[in-house]
């Protein structure tokens, strides 16, 4: 990444800046473009700052007209010559700005009105001697195997003294990172968007701000370039005020123009603050950068921003989905312009069964006005058109539009989910190496490992798909879940007695999942040729599951597999509504049996009810694509594999499961296993 030639004066002329525009009270080139701002800098000097504000004092105005001269011989050469002719105005602004925050500062000028020069110096200078502290502390921690072309966005200090305004600290960083996402020149981490991060969300060094977090932040992600700032309160305004850092050798590399808004409406500095930040990095960069916002949605409202947070954490730590979708549509409500709640409450209306409609209107109602989206928002909303619709393959075509805008965003993982809903297992892994899943809010989102795992099965390299699984499970030890991937790709490589060890562990641990540990180990252990050992799971597991009342299907299930089929039978007999699930199940089982009549009249009550649900996931308890999966599976049992491939072609049609892995493991199916046609369906499309 190329950068002009800066020194000092550079650092010292942006300072000047900073304090033009805390004692004017509005910047030096006051232009409604970040082009226009550049052109005046270049052709004009700034009006004096006695000329906007006639209380200012002469001492102060001349030291600031020298550090904003045009031409760098004219400007101060060092931050200790800037520091002396500001301190030369009065000794009792430099007692009060060496040793206090800007917040203090501010506090300590009012307290001392009769100073006038400690009222306009103190938060000034503090400002102006923090900076430049940790640009020379900054210098002895350069770091070689630094990456100047990656860009680390850091957390935004709060020095208001209000800790309701700590969200603008994480929101200031959220949108200068996604402005610089968008553009694709730079790659661009940040500790703070749970948007677009990479990093965990509250990354902490255990150091507030200062070189000794910034070097550890840098270090810890090869970032040459960091992004960071401050904000505090003057009187009725809160200033945002960002820095650029080469990390490399510790040269602050711009203190950018503090960006300033009415503390009752603070977001109202989010866009302004984008937009010099990404200037100042065309400046020192590439001046394609410049065109971000072509890219770039528009900064929420404080209050919006607060609940689409909230939502993002329930939906994906806590996979929360239902108590997701009110923040997500309050936010929407709260800021109507604010398009990414919307589509996030489309994604957790997808994880709450019979909510096709609510989701679909709602993508609907942006559609209408896509072209006034972002191109990001547009593209992902496209995505979730095609998932509403059943159609994988346009699903996958949007999401690789989408993180061609946004590389290396966490919307990684639903383009490697799209690639798999389609059998592409090789570019799923891809795209889902890209992605870090211990940062942004994939940090708490365990899917991610059922996928790249899930990848890695259907390609046959299980000591990939285990070594996947084991990091996991490092990082959810006590989830069920990652239990499950870990168990699948141990069975794969026929290692039975570490599967018996994860079933016994499965039994006693806690959690919601689709399917139990046992039921992976048993069918993953058959399917791959360890069928002694998937009986003695089956075995083992049935006592258990024994008069337990909650585990009545799971017994059935249990029981049809050790081949008990009339006692599975008389279970599932015994369910006085039974669902979709428990209908198949006995089908299956009154075919096995050689009832031809039963399974037939199952099969065929199956398909008038598919009928009647035409839409996906609007029936009760089973979603569409259920009522051609079950009468396949019965088809099998009863030997017709023509009729059952035909039927799950249109369950692929009509899902976005990944079939690939459901179908080779499914021993309703095991009839098919040796079926050519099954076969070319289960092959890996790329």
């Amino acid at each position: 990444m190329g950068k002009a030639q800066l020194d000092a004066r550079s650092d010292l002329y942006s300072l000047g800046c900073l304090l033009y525009e805390m004692l004017a009270g509005e910047p030096p080139f006051n232009e409604p473009s970040a082009e226009a701002i550049i052109a005046r800098r270049l052709t004009e000097s700034p009006p004096a700052v006695r000329a906007v504000r006639d209380t200012v004092p002469d001492a102060v105005e001349q030291a600031v007209t020298k550090a904003l001269a045009k031409l760098p011989a004219d400007r101060f050469t060092t931050a200790a010559q800037f520091a002396e002719a500001l301190v030369s105005a009065g000794d009792a602004a430099v007692s009060v700005g060496a040793v206090m925050t800007p917040a203090q500062l501010g506090t300590a000028a009012l307290v001392r009105r009769k100073r006038v020069l400690a009222t306009w110096l103190a938060p000034v200078l503090g400002v102006v001697l923090l900076g430049v502290g940790a640009a020379v502390a900054w210098r002895t921690a350069s770091g070689s195997s630094l990456d100047v072309e990656r860009v680390l966005v850091d957390i935004f200090q709060n020095e208001t003294g209000d800790p309701s305004l700590d969200p603008l600290g994480r929101m200031a960083t959220d949108w200068i990172t996604q402005g610089l996402t968008y553009t694709g020149f730079v790659d661009v981490v940040s500790v703070g968007t749970p948007l677009l991060s990479r990093l965990p969300v509250g990354f902490d060094t255990g150091v507030r701000f200062g070189p000794e977090r910034l070097e550890a932040v840098a270090k810890a992600h090869g970032t040459g370039t960091v992004v960071w700032g401050r904000y505090y309160v003057q009187g009725d305004s809160v200033y945002f005020q960002p820095h650029v850092t080469d990390a490399r050798n510790g040269e602050v590399l711009a203190m950018i123009e503090p960006v300033r808004a009415a503390v009752d409406a603070p977001v109202g500095a989010m866009e302004q603050l984008r937009d010099r930040v990404m200037t100042t990095l065309a400046t020192l960069t590439d001046p394609r950068l410049a065109k971000w916002a072509r890219y770039a949605s528009k900064p929420p409202t404080f209050e919006a921003y607060k609940e689409f947070v909230e939502g993002v954490e329930l939906h994906t730590t806590q996979m929360k989905h239902a108590e997701a979708i009110p923040h997500f549509l309050r936010a929407a409500a709260l800021d109507s312009s604010f398009t990414m709640a919307s589509l996030w409450a489309i994604l957790a209306y997808s994880g709450v069964m019979g909510q096709q409609a609510p989701s679909e209107s709602l993508a609907q109602a942006l559609n209408s006005r896509r072209e006034q989206l972002a191109p990001l928002d547009r593209h992902f909303l496209d995505y979730l058109l095609a998932q509403l619709r059943l159609d994988p393959t346009e699903a996958l075509r949007a999401m690789r539009r989408v993180v061609e805008i946004a590389p290396g965003s966490d919307y990684l993982k639903n383009a490697g989910d799209a690639a798999l809903m389609v059998n592409r297992p090789r570019e799923a892994i891809e795209l889902l190496l890209e992605a870090d899943p211990e940062s942004g809010w994939l940090r708490g989102w365990h899917p991610y490992w059922n996928y790249l795992t899930v990848a890695y099965h259907v390609l046959g390299d299980h000591r990939k798909e285990l070594e996947a699984a084991r990091r996991g499970r490092r990082q959810f030890p006590n989830h069920v879940s990652t239990l499950m991937y870990e168990t699948r790709a141990l069975a794969a490589l026929g290692r039975t007695e570490e599967v018996e060890a994860r079933v016994e562990e499965g039994l006693h641990l806690t959690g919601i999942a689709d399917l139990p540990v046992w039921f992976f180990a048993a069918e993953e252990l058959y399917a791959h040729g360890e069928r002694s050992a998937a009986s003695d799971i089956l075995d083992r597991v049935i006592p258990w599951l024994e008069g337990k009342e909650n585990q009545r299907l799971g017994l059935a299930v249990a029981l049809s597999r050790a081949g008990r089929l009339d006692e599975s039978r008389a279970i599932l007999e015994g369910f006085e509504l039974p669902s979709v699930d428990v209908l198949v199940r006995l089908g299956v089982v009154a075919a096995r049996q050689g009832d031809r009549e039963e399974a037939l009249r199952i099969f065929r009550l199956l398909e008038e009810r598919g009928r009647a649900f035409p839409t996906y996931q609007s029936s009760p308890g089973a979603p569409r694509w259920y009522y051609t999966y079950g009468p396949a599976q019965i088809a099998a049992a009863l030997g017709e594999r023509e009729r059952a491939v035909e039927l799950l072609r249109e369950t692929i049609a009509g899902s976005t499961a990944f079939y690939s892995m459901v179908f080779h493991r499914n021993r309703n199916l095991e009839s098919l296993w040796d079926y050519p046609p099954f076969r070319e369906l289960l092959r890996p499309k790329g």
